[in-house]
Protein backbone atom coordinates (compact mmCIF):
# COMPACT_ATOMS: atom_id res chain seq x y z
CA UNK A 1 0.00 0.00 0.00
CA UNK A 2 1.45 3.41 -0.96
CA UNK A 3 2.18 6.16 1.53
CA UNK A 4 -0.32 8.42 -0.23
CA UNK A 5 -3.09 5.82 0.09
CA UNK A 6 -2.26 5.28 3.74
CA UNK A 7 -2.56 8.98 4.45
CA UNK A 8 -5.89 9.27 2.66
CA UNK A 9 -7.51 6.12 4.03
CA UNK A 10 -10.42 6.48 6.40
CA UNK A 11 -10.40 4.09 9.32
CA UNK A 12 -12.06 4.20 12.74
CA UNK A 13 -9.95 5.33 15.64
CA UNK A 14 -10.76 3.86 19.04
CA UNK A 15 -11.77 6.63 21.34
CA UNK A 16 -11.74 9.53 18.89
CA UNK A 17 -14.91 11.69 18.68
CA UNK A 18 -16.21 9.92 21.78
CA UNK A 19 -16.41 12.26 24.79
CA UNK A 20 -16.90 9.32 27.15
CA UNK A 21 -13.76 7.41 26.15
CA UNK A 22 -10.14 7.80 27.18
CA UNK A 23 -7.32 8.66 24.84
CA UNK A 24 -6.47 5.49 22.90
CA UNK A 25 -2.83 5.64 23.96
CA UNK A 26 -3.92 5.07 27.55
CA UNK A 27 -6.15 2.07 26.76
CA UNK A 28 -3.64 -0.79 26.87
CA UNK A 29 -5.38 -4.10 26.05
CA UNK A 30 -5.10 -6.77 28.73
CA UNK A 31 -5.44 -9.79 26.43
CA UNK A 32 -5.63 -10.84 22.80
CA UNK A 33 -9.42 -10.55 22.67
CA UNK A 34 -9.31 -6.92 23.77
CA UNK A 35 -6.51 -6.18 21.34
CA UNK A 36 -8.47 -7.76 18.49
CA UNK A 37 -11.53 -5.71 19.38
CA UNK A 38 -9.53 -2.49 19.37
CA UNK A 39 -7.80 -3.49 16.14
CA UNK A 40 -11.16 -4.11 14.46
CA UNK A 41 -12.24 -0.66 15.57
CA UNK A 42 -9.05 0.75 14.10
CA UNK A 43 -9.39 -0.99 10.73
CA UNK A 44 -13.03 -0.36 10.00
CA UNK A 45 -14.33 -3.90 10.58
CA UNK A 46 -16.64 -2.83 13.36
CA UNK A 47 -19.93 -1.75 11.76
CA UNK A 48 -20.72 0.63 14.60
CA UNK A 49 -17.35 2.39 14.50
CA UNK A 50 -17.00 6.08 13.59
CA UNK A 51 -14.73 6.48 10.57
CA UNK A 52 -11.92 9.00 10.87
CA UNK A 53 -8.39 9.25 9.50
CA UNK A 54 -5.97 7.17 11.58
CA UNK A 55 -3.73 9.68 13.29
CA UNK A 56 0.01 9.16 13.58
CA UNK A 57 -0.35 9.00 17.37
CA UNK A 58 -2.97 6.24 17.12
CA UNK A 59 -0.92 4.33 14.56
CA UNK A 60 2.11 4.40 16.85
CA UNK A 61 -0.01 3.26 19.77
CA UNK A 62 -1.44 0.36 17.77
CA UNK A 63 1.99 -0.74 16.56
CA UNK A 64 3.37 -0.56 20.09
CA UNK A 65 0.44 -2.55 21.45
CA UNK A 66 0.90 -5.24 18.81
CA UNK A 67 4.61 -5.41 19.49
CA UNK A 68 4.11 -5.54 23.24
CA UNK A 69 1.48 -8.27 23.02
CA UNK A 70 3.67 -10.40 20.77
CA UNK A 71 6.97 -10.10 22.60
CA UNK A 72 6.05 -10.05 26.28
CA UNK A 73 3.72 -13.05 26.60
CA UNK A 74 6.44 -15.32 27.99
CA UNK A 75 7.43 -12.60 30.42
CA UNK A 76 3.84 -12.26 31.63
CA UNK A 77 3.47 -16.02 31.99
CA UNK A 78 6.73 -16.19 33.92
CA UNK A 79 5.56 -13.45 36.28
CA UNK A 80 2.33 -15.34 36.90
CA UNK A 81 4.17 -18.59 37.58
CA UNK A 82 6.48 -16.78 40.02
CA UNK A 83 3.48 -15.46 41.95
CA UNK A 84 1.78 -18.86 42.00
CA UNK A 85 4.89 -20.58 43.35
CA UNK A 86 3.91 -19.10 46.70
CA UNK A 87 0.47 -20.69 46.77
CA UNK A 88 1.63 -23.57 48.98
CA UNK A 89 2.21 -21.15 51.83
CA UNK A 90 -1.27 -19.66 52.14
CA UNK A 91 -3.90 -20.86 54.57
CA UNK A 92 -7.67 -20.62 54.45
CA UNK A 93 -7.37 -17.39 56.46
CA UNK A 94 -5.21 -15.67 53.82
CA UNK A 95 -6.61 -13.76 50.87
CA UNK A 96 -6.29 -15.61 47.55
CA UNK A 97 -6.81 -12.48 45.42
CA UNK A 98 -3.20 -12.14 44.23
CA UNK A 99 -3.17 -15.76 43.09
CA UNK A 100 -6.57 -15.41 41.41
CA UNK A 101 -5.28 -12.46 39.39
CA UNK A 102 -2.20 -14.42 38.32
CA UNK A 103 -4.38 -17.35 37.21
CA UNK A 104 -6.72 -15.04 35.30
CA UNK A 105 -3.80 -13.42 33.45
CA UNK A 106 -2.28 -16.78 32.49
CA UNK A 107 -5.66 -18.13 31.38
CA UNK A 108 -6.18 -15.10 29.12
CA UNK A 109 -3.09 -16.07 27.12
CA UNK A 110 -3.23 -19.86 26.79
CA UNK A 111 -6.13 -20.12 24.37
CA UNK A 112 -3.37 -20.25 21.76
CA UNK A 113 -1.88 -23.77 21.41
CA UNK A 114 1.69 -22.56 20.97
CA UNK A 115 1.44 -20.42 24.08
CA UNK A 116 0.01 -23.36 26.03
CA UNK A 117 3.02 -25.42 24.98
CA UNK A 118 5.39 -22.62 25.94
CA UNK A 119 3.64 -22.37 29.30
CA UNK A 120 4.59 -25.98 29.98
CA UNK A 121 8.15 -25.53 28.69
CA UNK A 122 8.87 -22.67 31.11
CA UNK A 123 7.68 -24.72 34.08
CA UNK A 124 4.05 -23.65 34.26
CA UNK A 125 2.65 -27.10 34.99
CA UNK A 126 4.50 -27.24 38.32
CA UNK A 127 1.92 -24.89 39.83
CA UNK A 128 -1.01 -27.28 39.35
CA UNK A 129 -0.38 -29.70 42.21
CA UNK A 130 -0.37 -27.08 44.98
CA UNK A 131 -3.24 -25.15 43.39
CA UNK A 132 -5.49 -28.21 43.17
CA UNK A 133 -4.82 -28.85 46.88
CA UNK A 134 -5.45 -25.24 47.95
CA UNK A 135 -7.83 -24.61 50.87
CA UNK A 136 -9.47 -21.93 48.70
CA UNK A 137 -12.19 -23.28 46.36
CA UNK A 138 -11.70 -20.37 43.95
CA UNK A 139 -8.08 -21.39 43.35
CA UNK A 140 -8.94 -25.06 42.91
CA UNK A 141 -11.66 -24.11 40.44
CA UNK A 142 -9.52 -21.68 38.44
CA UNK A 143 -6.61 -24.12 38.33
CA UNK A 144 -8.86 -26.86 36.96
CA UNK A 145 -10.23 -24.43 34.39
CA UNK A 146 -6.67 -23.54 33.35
CA UNK A 147 -5.86 -27.24 32.89
CA UNK A 148 -8.89 -27.52 30.62
CA UNK A 149 -7.75 -24.52 28.57
CA UNK A 150 -4.19 -25.78 28.00
CA UNK A 151 -5.17 -29.38 27.17
CA UNK A 152 -8.18 -28.87 24.92
CA UNK A 153 -7.32 -30.31 21.47
CA UNK A 154 -3.63 -30.21 22.42
CA UNK A 155 -1.89 -33.59 22.46
CA UNK A 156 1.40 -32.09 23.63
CA UNK A 157 -0.17 -30.80 26.84
CA UNK A 158 -2.50 -33.80 27.24
CA UNK A 159 0.49 -36.13 27.37
CA UNK A 160 2.09 -34.03 30.11
CA UNK A 161 -0.88 -33.75 32.43
CA UNK A 162 -1.62 -37.43 33.07
CA UNK A 163 -0.02 -37.36 36.53
CA UNK A 164 -2.89 -35.09 37.60
CA UNK A 165 -5.67 -37.53 36.66
CA UNK A 166 -5.89 -39.13 40.15
CA UNK A 167 -6.18 -35.71 41.80
CA UNK A 168 -8.80 -34.46 39.33
CA UNK A 169 -10.83 -37.65 39.73
CA UNK A 170 -10.65 -37.28 43.51
CA UNK A 171 -11.92 -33.71 43.21
CA UNK A 172 -14.86 -34.78 41.04
CA UNK A 173 -15.77 -37.43 43.58
CA UNK A 174 -15.03 -35.75 46.92
CA UNK A 175 -14.62 -31.97 46.68
CA UNK A 176 -17.23 -30.24 48.89
CA UNK A 177 -17.78 -27.41 46.39
CA UNK A 178 -20.06 -28.17 43.40
CA UNK A 179 -18.34 -25.62 41.15
CA UNK A 180 -14.95 -27.21 41.83
CA UNK A 181 -16.37 -30.64 40.97
CA UNK A 182 -17.70 -29.30 37.68
CA UNK A 183 -14.43 -27.58 36.74
CA UNK A 184 -12.40 -30.67 37.66
CA UNK A 185 -14.58 -32.78 35.38
CA UNK A 186 -14.20 -30.15 32.64
CA UNK A 187 -10.41 -30.44 33.03
CA UNK A 188 -10.63 -34.23 32.79
CA UNK A 189 -12.84 -34.04 29.73
CA UNK A 190 -10.40 -31.80 27.85
CA UNK A 191 -7.43 -33.89 28.97
CA UNK A 192 -8.95 -37.23 27.96
CA UNK A 193 -10.87 -36.64 24.76
CA UNK A 194 -9.14 -37.40 21.44
CA UNK A 195 -6.13 -38.75 23.33
CA UNK A 196 -6.13 -42.58 22.98
CA UNK A 197 -3.61 -43.30 25.79
CA UNK A 198 -6.11 -41.77 28.22
CA UNK A 199 -8.04 -45.05 28.46
CA UNK A 200 -5.15 -46.64 30.36
CA UNK A 201 -5.24 -43.88 32.98
CA UNK A 202 -8.98 -43.69 33.38
CA UNK A 203 -9.25 -47.46 33.83
CA UNK A 204 -6.31 -47.58 36.24
CA UNK A 205 -7.82 -44.92 38.49
CA UNK A 206 -11.47 -46.05 38.30
CA UNK A 207 -12.43 -43.10 36.14
CA UNK A 208 -15.62 -44.75 34.93
CA UNK A 209 -16.71 -45.27 38.52
CA UNK A 210 -16.19 -41.57 39.11
CA UNK A 211 -18.22 -40.72 35.99
CA UNK A 212 -21.03 -42.94 37.22
CA UNK A 213 -20.92 -41.28 40.63
CA UNK A 214 -21.09 -37.87 38.94
CA UNK A 215 -24.14 -38.90 36.90
CA UNK A 216 -25.80 -40.15 40.10
CA UNK A 217 -25.19 -36.84 41.90
CA UNK A 218 -27.81 -34.12 42.35
CA UNK A 219 -25.66 -31.52 40.55
CA UNK A 220 -27.15 -31.14 37.10
CA UNK A 221 -24.06 -29.55 35.50
CA UNK A 222 -21.95 -32.41 36.80
CA UNK A 223 -24.41 -35.00 35.53
CA UNK A 224 -24.44 -33.44 32.06
CA UNK A 225 -20.66 -33.15 31.80
CA UNK A 226 -20.20 -36.74 33.00
CA UNK A 227 -22.71 -38.05 30.45
CA UNK A 228 -21.08 -35.98 27.71
CA UNK A 229 -17.60 -37.29 28.55
CA UNK A 230 -18.83 -40.88 28.67
CA UNK A 231 -20.50 -40.40 25.29
CA UNK A 232 -17.36 -38.86 23.78
CA UNK A 233 -15.06 -41.61 25.07
CA UNK A 234 -17.37 -44.39 23.86
CA UNK A 235 -17.59 -42.77 20.43
CA UNK A 236 -13.79 -42.83 20.18
CA UNK A 237 -13.09 -46.44 21.10
CA UNK A 238 -14.67 -49.88 21.25
CA UNK A 239 -12.24 -50.65 24.07
CA UNK A 240 -14.05 -48.03 26.16
CA UNK A 241 -17.38 -49.66 25.34
CA UNK A 242 -16.05 -53.04 26.46
CA UNK A 243 -14.99 -51.58 29.79
CA UNK A 244 -18.31 -49.78 30.23
CA UNK A 245 -20.21 -53.03 29.62
CA UNK A 246 -17.94 -54.89 32.03
CA UNK A 247 -18.67 -52.33 34.74
CA UNK A 248 -22.44 -52.78 34.25
CA UNK A 249 -22.81 -49.08 33.46
CA UNK A 250 -25.71 -49.85 31.10
CA UNK A 251 -27.65 -51.16 34.10
CA UNK A 252 -26.92 -48.00 36.07
CA UNK A 253 -27.88 -45.72 33.19
CA UNK A 254 -31.12 -47.63 32.65
CA UNK A 255 -31.94 -47.16 36.33
CA UNK A 256 -31.12 -43.44 36.27
CA UNK A 257 -33.49 -42.99 33.34
CA UNK A 258 -36.38 -44.24 35.48
CA UNK A 259 -35.88 -41.47 38.05
CA UNK A 260 -37.48 -38.04 38.04
CA UNK A 261 -35.78 -34.81 37.08
CA UNK A 262 -32.76 -36.26 35.31
CA UNK A 263 -30.94 -34.78 32.27
CA UNK A 264 -32.55 -37.49 30.17
CA UNK A 265 -31.37 -36.34 26.76
CA UNK A 266 -27.71 -36.42 27.82
CA UNK A 267 -27.98 -39.85 29.43
CA UNK A 268 -29.80 -41.19 26.38
CA UNK A 269 -27.02 -39.77 24.20
CA UNK A 270 -24.46 -41.61 26.34
CA UNK A 271 -26.40 -44.86 25.94
CA UNK A 272 -26.60 -44.36 22.20
CA UNK A 273 -22.84 -43.93 21.99
CA UNK A 274 -22.41 -47.24 23.86
CA UNK A 275 -24.82 -49.34 21.78
CA UNK A 276 -24.09 -48.03 18.28
CA UNK A 277 -22.22 -50.66 16.26
CA UNK A 278 -21.88 -52.90 19.30
CA UNK A 279 -24.18 -55.96 19.31
CA UNK A 280 -23.20 -57.04 22.83
CA UNK A 281 -24.18 -53.65 24.26
CA UNK A 282 -27.48 -53.85 22.40
CA UNK A 283 -28.22 -57.26 23.90
CA UNK A 284 -27.38 -55.92 27.36
CA UNK A 285 -29.98 -53.17 26.95
CA UNK A 286 -32.65 -55.70 25.93
CA UNK A 287 -32.34 -57.82 29.06
CA UNK A 288 -35.93 -58.17 30.45
CA UNK A 289 -35.00 -57.20 34.00
CA UNK A 290 -34.02 -53.70 32.84
CA UNK A 291 -37.51 -52.91 31.47
CA UNK A 292 -35.71 -50.63 29.05
CA UNK A 293 -38.40 -50.74 26.35
CA UNK A 294 -41.02 -49.35 28.75
CA UNK A 295 -38.57 -46.70 29.94
CA UNK A 296 -37.93 -45.52 26.39
CA UNK A 297 -41.67 -45.32 25.60
CA UNK A 298 -42.26 -43.21 28.73
CA UNK A 299 -39.32 -40.93 27.97
CA UNK A 300 -40.54 -40.47 24.42
CA UNK A 301 -43.96 -39.41 25.71
CA UNK A 302 -42.22 -37.13 28.21
CA UNK A 303 -40.21 -35.53 25.38
CA UNK A 304 -43.38 -34.82 23.37
CA UNK A 305 -45.11 -33.20 26.34
CA UNK A 306 -42.09 -31.02 27.18
CA UNK A 307 -41.16 -30.45 23.51
CA UNK A 308 -37.63 -31.77 23.88
CA UNK A 309 -36.70 -32.68 20.32
CA UNK A 310 -33.24 -34.11 21.15
CA UNK A 311 -34.66 -36.41 23.81
CA UNK A 312 -37.38 -37.57 21.43
CA UNK A 313 -34.88 -38.31 18.66
CA UNK A 314 -32.63 -40.25 21.03
CA UNK A 315 -35.58 -42.36 22.21
CA UNK A 316 -36.69 -43.07 18.66
CA UNK A 317 -33.19 -44.05 17.55
CA UNK A 318 -32.79 -46.41 20.51
CA UNK A 319 -36.22 -47.97 19.95
CA UNK A 320 -35.40 -48.51 16.28
CA UNK A 321 -31.91 -49.83 16.97
CA UNK A 322 -32.89 -52.16 19.81
CA UNK A 323 -36.48 -53.11 19.02
CA UNK A 324 -36.86 -52.42 15.29
CA UNK A 325 -39.64 -49.89 15.87
CA UNK A 326 -40.12 -47.21 13.23
CA UNK A 327 -41.79 -43.89 13.95
CA UNK A 328 -43.20 -41.27 11.66
CA UNK A 329 -43.43 -37.60 12.50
Amino acid sequence: MSEQRQNNSLVPVPGENDPNSDNPTSRQPENMQQLLRLTLDATGNNEQANYNPLSEESRKWLNAALSDMSTNVIEELSKGIKVLEGVSNITDRDSPEEFERALDIITSYVDNMDISNDFHKIGGFTIFDPLLSSPHPCLRSKAANLIAEVTQNNVYCQSRITHLFPKLLEMVRDDPEPEVKVKALYALSCSLRDYPPSLEYIVKHDGFGVLLSAMQSNIEKLQIKAAFLLSALCSESNAVKEHVIERKMIDHLAELLTKKDQPYEHMLAALLSIVRDHPQAQEECKRPELYFYNTLIKLREHSIIYENLDQRQHCQELLTLLYNETFYS
